[in-house]
């Protein structure tokens, strides 16, 4: 175990990598200039500087994960956490390359499956399934099956609104916010915009985790040199200038709906029309729900699924939109005692985290202002920590009340709440019931996890799969969280489609990922066998080779192959 022995300088950044405001005037004029010869860069193009990045990916990745441990720390895992994150992102480029060299030769990236499915509403609703696509996929992730949900009464086209922008008369110069948070995050956006939506693009780093922008630069250094890319630095001046440049055609940020406000209403009333006419996408927080579906479990069920749960709640200090938060039970499970208790038990193996990420100690006291008798779990040592360090917090009981303070606020700190919906043992009115607090009465759209063992899957099959098809979340895992369906880069990521609005944007506007580039999704929905793995997942913090998995994922991504792949499965079945 390693504490941070850096704290970063935020909010106004390190002023060693700060960027002159003359500067940053100089790379908007610059990017105004390429923004049309970028749009009308050819897809093939794209695809050949898509690979030379996920190839530098790769080489900057035990540079990133030595940084991130210095500025966030390094627990069960050591430095395997930033390198399991950072795998997305050779694998993210590499999937967009092919779906754009298909584009080039006039072809589509042929989804496995399209079949539809008929709403409650009776309205049609095209269903595509685009993971697993190879056998690489299907020995990496075997028995997953990932869908997009296309809006009701649309067409699950593909790359009609990339051919929109590829060949734009006018071009379109984005700025990027980056997430402070994980450096992943940020280069996806980066290359989402670049590479899918054919804008060029300056990406303000988070004074978070700016001491990852130099390895970011030289990870798009093939599209900075043909003038697609600038990075800039600094604090919120930085950000208002971006905001105000006329060079500046749209925003793309992620962090918080507070940060979202300032930029879009400016401080003024959510009233009519907000102060900024510039479009915004955004991809932000949520109360993440773990729905858990009563049935009759195995005692080694339940110590999984609990772990799988507390993974989602520890990785990264919980410093995750996609953090497992709520954990919804019936509160007549035969079983819920004994599954709390396997959760107390994986949160009490865990160490406690340095509160690394600004804010979130106020949060976390928050918190515990509102459920004192929250249980403190978690191997404290504090030791060395340059940060305040807290144990884990478990509040249990709290009722699925409309406005109660664990639904409605992101708590961004290392708290996880027992939800319990007023029940019985019935699978069917559970689900009835905890759609319904998950829908209305939860703050936030942007994943949501739903546990449901077999046998109760077949006997109500119709009321589980109404259940996922009822979830305004954009990413619904079934047996799983978000954390690993964030990790499949076909699926698409962000709030559910048509729920947000400017005046309430919640977990934001506007979808990434979607390496397939269908159009009109509303949501993704990923499905994980019931069934453990041979071995430790890869993304468990129980894992005990993690760091090796991270370093041959991250190969893998940049470069599928058989010897990559031996050496990702070998170092999986040492875990």
């Amino acid at each position: 175990m390693q504490h941070p022995t850096k704290i970063a300088a935020y909010p106004s950044g390190d002023p060693e990598l700060r960027t002159p405001l003359d500067k940053v005037v100089a790379k908007l004029d610059y990017l105004s200039h390429t923004k049309v010869t970028w749009s009308k860069m050819p897809p093939d193009e794209r695809a050949r500087l898509a690979r030379r990045c996920a190839k530098l990916a790769h080489g900057v990745a035990e540079r990133l994960a030595e940084r991130e441990v210095q500025f966030k720390g390094a627990y069960e895992t050591a430095d395997g956490d930033p390198l399991l994150a950072w795998y997305t992102v050779p694998k993210y480029l590499n999937d967009l390359a092919n779906t754009l060299d298909k584009f080039a030769r006039g072809k589509q990236r042929v989804p496995l499956k399209v079949r539809e499915r008929r709403a409650a509403d009776g309205s049609a609703q095209a269903v595509v399934r685009v993971f697993p696509e190879t056998l690489y996929d299907h020995l990496v992730f075997p028995g997953w099956e990932g869908e997009l949900w296309i809006k009701p009464d649309t067409e699950p086209t593909q790359g009609v609104s990339f051919a929109r922008g590829c060949g734009s008369h006018r071009g379109e110069l984005c700025a990027v916010f980056g997430a402070g948070n994980q450096v992943n995050v940020a280069a996806m956006d980066v290359a989402q915009k670049v590479l899918a939506d054919s804008c060029v693009v300056v990406c303000k780093m988070n004074p978070v985790n700016e001491y990852a922008g130099p390895l970011l630069e030289e990870v798009f250094s093939p599209l900075v040199q043909v003038g697609a890319v600038q990075f800039v630095y600094g604090g919120a001046e930085i950000g208002q200038l971006l905001t105000a440049a006329e060079q500046v055609d749209s925003i793309h940020m992620t962090g918080s709906h507070h940060t979202h406000d300032a930029i879009v209403w400016q401080g003024q009333p959510k009233v009519g029309t907000p102060p900024l006419t510039k479009r915004v996408d955004s991809e932000l927080g949520c109360v993440s729900p773990v729905l858990v579906v009563p049935g009759k479990w195995t005692d080694k069920e339940l110590d999984e699924k609990a772990a799988d749960i507390v993974a989602a709640v520890v990785n990264n200090a919980s410093f995750n939109c996609l953090a497992a938060k709520c954990v919804l039970v019936a509160r007549g499970w035969d079983l819920r005692e004994r599954f709390l208790k396997r959760i107390e038990y994986h949160l009490q193996a865990c160490s406690a985290r340095a509160c690394y990420y600004p804010g979130s100690k106020e949060k976390y006291d928050a918190y515990m202002t509102h459920y004192p008798h929250a249980k403190l779990l978690g191997v404290e040592r504090a030791e060395g920590a340059c940060q305040s360090t807290v144990r884990w917090a478990l509040a249990r009981g709290v009722e699925a009340a409309e406005g109660e303070f664990a639904l409605v606020n992101e708590p961004w700190c290392g708290v996880l709440t027992e939800v319990v919906v007023d029940c019985g043992n019935d699978p069917v009115e559970f689900i009835t019931k905890a759609a319904h607090v998950a829908n209305e009465q939860m703050w936030g759209t942007l994943s949501c996890g739903v546990y449901c063992d077999p046998g109760t899957h077949r006997r109500h099959q119709g009321a589980l799969e109404e259940l996922l098809a009822s979830l305004q979340y954009g990413c619904v895992v079934l047996n799983g969280t978000g954390l690993v369906g964030f990790a499949l880069t076909p699926l698409t990521w962000g709030g559910f489609v048509g729920r947000s609005t400017l005046h309430d944007v919640q977990s934001g506007i506007g979808i990434v990922h979607n390496s397939f580039l269908v159009d009109n999704v509303q949501k993704s929905v990923l499905r994980v066998p019931w069934a453990a793995l041979p071995f430790t997942n890869y993304w468990d913090h129980r894992h005990r080779n993690v760091p090796a998995m991270g370093r041959h994922l991250v190969a893998f991504g940049a470069k599928e192959g058989f010897l990559n792949f031996v050496k990702v499965a070998w170092a999986a079945l040492r875990g």
